[in-house]
């Protein structure tokens, strides 16, 4: 019998589980923040504490749900039961009021569709052709057409209430969770079931601010940031009106978003004034692409700037864009640093088949040439990063819902931690560097970094490089992420070659692809450093010499979600030869149909003691190795395979060739593509039909067609 799935079970909540996590971040926030007994914050939570457990629980359910505004009927909950005594305890204490003038947007806005739409019709407001209209619209239509007196008398009025303490605790989540979003208090709920990692015994918690003036001025620079974001165009255009009241710290992100808003809004000329408030990237680059867009007046202005640029650019990406921006524009070269850098890069003929990995594919074909190359990418850097620093890392984690520290957010790491990153700095180049990985490794392996995932694989590659690359081209490195963490963990080369006491990174780009000036950024600074770095370009071919495993399965149904194999068929082709074949009777832990045994000839008794799938899995990834895999319909034998492994918590992956796509496209006009069909065309034996090897091989005689073909 197959294994029965069991429903994962839960621990249970207590009743009042959710004001039981607000008392636990209040608890937080006062034990880091003791100036948190201001006039606002602080008079908020004296009266929050004097509170019934039952109104105190009102407020958190509120806390915990979308926007301002609540029917009182939808604040029913089993735990407080009948809402209105706590609601009225609030009222007193200012917690929550009645609707006002000021609250129309908000409420019309917190209400359902069809209740808007039956006040609008209380409201006497023609609806003739607007009922299909989207909600959104038909609030804009209540706001313009009904003026507040129209309220008094209507149902609306007394059937909700507006929370008049949103901000406050919008502010205090924000203190903990360092986000302007709402209903973030669910992740210590996802923490009590189990779902998200508890807490660590060892982990020293730091405040994500120094003091709370600090996280007032960004928790407006991040509401400002998410009204950017998810505001409507008008509300937008309002926000550049007032740019000249916001904090400065940080202004250019804020100004770099409000300009691109604008933009991609179709209004040039207001996100051209937006811009010009930041004297920094991408700010810079939009004026000059806006300013040279109105054409020849403007072109001494663009020439001007880009001199400015290049003279004192804010950053490595802005000085290449002036560069290349300059060369087209004034200098007359057309083409471009990047275009020019990939036509020059050498190629590298790979099989089609794996065009869906092309980096993936790069390494296959260095490693089959004996050049032991590794995917490295973002990765790599940041966890050669995460690993060395991991103690000066761990104390700096805000709370244990956000394991990755504010410093690299900031700025702050290597001020906090100069005297350590020297430390840890000058062991590159020693033995003590290997060691320090391999024992970060042993001690910590799988535990929450916010910077990397763990792989076991990676312990041996860390321990290669060290051993390997210059130790003054490391530390370089290391340097630039330690002073900029933020912008310095993106933009990698793909791979990561070790061979012969050499260390080189290689950017791959396959056809179609273009490197991206950040890409540049980092291959330019890799090669400060001292590294050797390359751009590799591949062009996707037929290569004769590919390998390929041609597989077949009998399966006990159709689903691979609920159905099992029951055979496994396979034969290893190269060039027109046939190099290898594997095949096995699998034991599907469950009954087959009689219809299936009617189809293939395979009985519950044939399979009875044959081997489980599990107990061949490690032996048939090994056959297939690094192979195109091919089938006749492969959609239907890949996907058994991958749900194979993924019951047994493993991944497989590999580029595939479909035998029925490929002779449709090669072998035109033919009445059926049915394997049966093709074979009696073409004369290919197949005595054995639907027997996983006969198949197998019948296919490979197809792929061997289609490969003549592709010549």
């Amino acid at each position: 019998m197959g294994e029965v799935a069991m429903a994962r079970s839960f621990p249970t909540l207590q009743p009042f589980y959710y004001l039981d996590h607000f008392h636990e971040m209040i608890a937080f926030l006062h034990e880091h923040y003791p100036d948190l007994n201001g006039e606002t914050e602080g008079g908020f939570l004296r009266v929050f504490d004097g509170l019934s457990k039952n109104a105190q629980a009102l407020v958190v359910r509120m806390a915990n749900r979308q926007g301002r505004v609540f029917a009182r009927e939808s604040l029913r909950y089993e735990e407080i039961g009948e809402p209105s005594v706590g609601l009225e305890e609030l009222a007193l204490r200012k917690l929550v009021r009645r609707p006002e003038g000021g609250d129309l947007r908000d409420l019309f806005a917190g209400i359902t569709k069809a209740r808007l739409l039956e006040f609008l019709v209380e409201a006497r407001v023609e609806l003739r052709g607007r009922r299909s209209w989207a909600k959104p619209r038909l609030v804009e239509v209540a706001c313009q057409e009904c003026a507040f007196e129209a309220l008094e008398g209507t149902r609306l009025l007394d059937g909700f209430v507006i929370q008049g303490h949103g901000e406050v605790l919008d502010f205090l989540s924000f203190l903990y969770f360092g986000r302007a979003t709402e209903g973030r208090m669910q992740a210590f709920t996802l923490r009590d079931l189990g779902v998200l990692r508890a807490k660590s015994r060892d982990v020293r918690y730091k405040p994500r601010y120094a003091e709370v003036g600090e996280a007032r001025m960004a928790f407006k620079h991040a509401r400002l940031k998410r009204e950017i974001c998810e505001g409507g165009l008008e509300r937008v255009r309002e926000l550049a009106r007032s740019m000249t009241e916001w904090p400065a710290k940080r202004r250019d992100e804020l100004v770099a978003l409000l300009g691109g808003r604008l933009e991609k809004g179709n209004l040039p000329d207001e996100a051209l004034e937006v811009f010009e408030h930041s004297e920094i990237h991408p700010a810079r680059e939009r004026r000059c692409r806006l300013l040279f867009g109105k054409g020849e007046m403007k072109r001494d202005e663009v020439r001007d700037l880009l001199k400015v640029m290049l003279d004192d650019p804010s950053s490595d990406e802005e000085l290449l864009f002036a560069e290349d921006f300059y060369r087209q524009k004034f200098a007359g070269i057309k083409v471009g640093r990047l275009t020019r850098m990939l036509r020059e890069s050498p190629v590298i003929r790979i099989d089609e088949a794996f065009k869906d990995g092309s980096e993936r594919a790069a390494a296959n074909y260095f490693g089959s040439r004996n050049l032991p190359t590794y995917r490295a990418e973002n990765h790599f850097w940041m966890t050669l990063f995460g690993v060395l620093f991991w103690e000066e890392l761990q104390d700096l984690k805000p709370n244990e819902f956000d394991p990755r520290p504010t410093a690299l957010l900031d700025g702050s790491f290597a001020e906090m931690k100069a005297e350590a990153i020297v430390r840890k700095l000058s062991l590159i180049g020693t033995e003590a560097a290997s060691g320090l990985v391999r024992e970060v490794f042993e001690n910590h392996f799988g535990k929450v970094s916010g910077l990397f995932r763990w792989r076991k694989d990676d312990e041996a590659l860390l321990v290669e490089f060290l051993e390997t690359a210059p130790a003054e081209a490391v530390v370089a490195a290391l340097r630039r992420i330690v002073e900029n963490p933020k912008v310095n963990s993106r933009g990698y080369p793909d791979l990561l070659q070790i061979e012969g006491g050499k260390v080189r990174f290689i950017e791959i780009k396959a056809q179609g692809d273009q490197i991206r000036r950040h890409q540049l950024v980092q291959m330019q600074a890799l090669e400060r450093c001292g590294f050797e770095v390359e751009v590799v370009r591949i062009e996707w071919c037929f290569d004769p010499d590919q390998e390929y495993v041609v597989v077949d399965l009998e399966t006990t149904g159709g689903l691979s979600e609920y159905h099992r194999v029951t055979e496994i068929g396979a034969v290893k082709v190269r060039g027109r030869e046939v190099v290898g074949t594997f095949q096995s009777l699998v034991d599907p832990e469950r009954k087959i149909p009689p219809k299936i045994t009617q189809l293939t000839g395979i009985s519950d008794r044939m399979v009875s003691g044959k081997p489980v799938f599990a107990e061949l899995a490690d032996e048939f990834r090994e056959f297939v190795g690094e192979s195109i895999l091919v089938a006749h319909n492969v959609p239907f034998d890949y996907g058994f395979l991958r749900q194979e492994y993924g019951r047994l918590e493993q991944g497989f992956r590999r580029p595939t060739v479909c035998t029925v796509v490929g002779m449709r496209r090669y072998f035109p006009g033919l009445k059926s593509y049915s394997l049966g069909k093709l074979c009696r065309e073409f004369g290919i034996e197949l005595e054995g039909h639907h027997r996983a090897l006969c198949d197998a091989k019948a296919t490979a005689q197809l792929l061997m067609m289609m490969n003549e073909k592709r010549k």
